[in-house]
């Protein structure tokens, strides 16, 4: 026999349910960040559009390269939380790192890091979250 799935008004649910939601607010609010500095540091820097259209164009191309493959990543490791953490982590030191450095290719590098770690962090988010909610998918 098999035991009776948790409430969704459990503790046991409701505490990852809020900590994956915190998690992905956090992975948005580091590329909501992103745009809210770029007129600054396009300023700062003395960037012309281009080059400040072209970081946008790295962080949407990493977004793109690194969502193709995170799904399988994902199924193949079963690492979900683990995949979460380190598109967190990541992002946030790519924010970090936008945050000092002067240098344009550094930039463009630290901007790369947070598109890359904001498309990582949703496919593992849906699985642990279908994994830990198997009837309320």
């Amino acid at each position: 026999m098999t035991a009776p799935a948790a409430s969704l008004r459990s503790r046991e649910v409701q505490i990852p349910v809020i900590l994956v939601s915190l998690g992905h607010g956090a992975t948005h609010w580091i590329a909501a960040t992103f745009y809210l500095v770029l007129p600054f540091i396009t300023r700062d820097l003395g960037l012309s559009y281009t080059e400040a259209g072209l970081l946008v164009t790295c962080f949407y191309a990493a977004s793109a390269l690194a969502n193709v493959p995170s799904g399988s990543v994902v199924d193949l490791t079963g690492r979900r939380i683990l995949i979460q953490a380190i598109a967190l982590v990541g992002g946030a030191a790519g924010l970090f790192f936008v945050g000092i450095t002067s240098s344009y290719l550094a930039l463009a590098a630290a901007v790369t890091l947070i598109g890359a770690t904001n498309m990582r962090w949703h496919p593992a988010a849906i699985a642990y979250l279908s994994s830990h909610l198997p009837k309320n998918r």
